[in-house]
């Protein structure tokens, strides 16, 4: 029987070869893909998995204890097309007769990628998987183009080819979840800043200013109108008084012949006390 050792030594070995295989992430990875490592233990690893190199991770011998998320990573190509204009810019160009134009185009194309070394954080913090990266690409060229319009109008270069020259050294470090591998970008047509700006400030300035006139007329306006408002209420206590005269003379008629003699100068002692009217005049309220 010792003859036969070698029988469960080769079947060692060939349990240790497998399990190495096993365990070497590569060889699970295409040539244009990565891998992100999540474990029931520690969570996501924070290092990408390469297709070329060596990983080994002994949880891949047991069942369920680590996945490996494959991201097939090719070259994406993205067609550009930014266009627009500045804010208010019609209003400011109304301020003077040559009526510049305010609006930029520009055209860029961009070949990129989700940066590897990103993987492990997206997909941690938001969730990013495999099958979910056509949609997350989505979402990138939307905030590409973002970026695009942002660094053209902050560039502070004359022409278009300042522009451009701009756009590729600045456009990389606005997007860091992206590995830029190409960047063509056309500048047709880009707005005046510098006018822009001085058109702006005349505008506020002189808004600036018919607001404070509008605010003064507005306090003149008040005055008025508190002003009119009591002639109106002294005129609506006299409206007020002249009715209860008026009812009280209509419930006592012979008021209006005291009031005549009153008023005529003539009117003496005795005639008060022959028309004996002030028993009959109830007291005013």
């Amino acid at each position: 029987m010792r003859r036969y050792w070698y029988v469960p030594a080769a079947v060692l070995l060939v349990l240790l070869v497998a399990a190495f295989l096993v365990g070497w992430l590569q060889l699970a990875l295409p040539p244009d893909a990565c891998g992100v490592i999540y474990t029931r233990t520690r969570g996501f690893d924070p290092e990408v998995v390469r297709p070329r190199g060596f990983t080994w991770r002994w949880q891949r011998l047991l069942p369920k204890a680590l996945v490996l998320y494959q991201f097939d990573l090719p070259p994406r190509l993205a067609e550009l097309p930014v266009s627009g204009s500045l804010a208010s810019g019609a209003v400011y160009a109304s301020l003077v007769p040559e009526r510049p134009d305010f609006s930029y185009e520009l055209h860029v194309a961009v070949r990129y990628r989700v940066r590897p070394e990103a993987l492990p954080r997206l997909a941690d913090r938001d969730g990013l998987r495999p099958e979910g990266l056509a949609d997350w690409y989505r979402t990138a060229d939307a905030d590409l183009v973002r970026q695009v319009t942002e660094a053209a109008l902050d560039s502070a270069a004359a022409d278009a080819t300042g522009v451009a020259a701009d756009l590729v050294a600045r456009l990389p470090g606005r997007v860091p979840d992206l590995e830029l591998l190409d960047i063509a970008p056309t500048v047709i047509r880009m707005p005046d800043r510098e006018l822009y700006e001085r058109l702006r400030t005349s505008y506020l300035a002189a808004f600036a200013a018919r607001e404070s006139a509008l605010a003064a007329a507005a306090g003149r306006l008040a005055v008025l109108e508190a002003a009119a408002l009591i002639d109106e209420q002294r005129h609506e206590r006299s409206i007020a008084m002249l009715d209860r005269y008026g009812e009280l003379l209509d419930r006592h008629p012979a008021l209006i012949q005291f009031l005549f003699l009153t008023t005529s100068g003539k009117l003496t002692a005795d005639d008060l006390r022959t028309l004996d009217l002030l028993g009959h005049i109830p007291p005013l309220e």
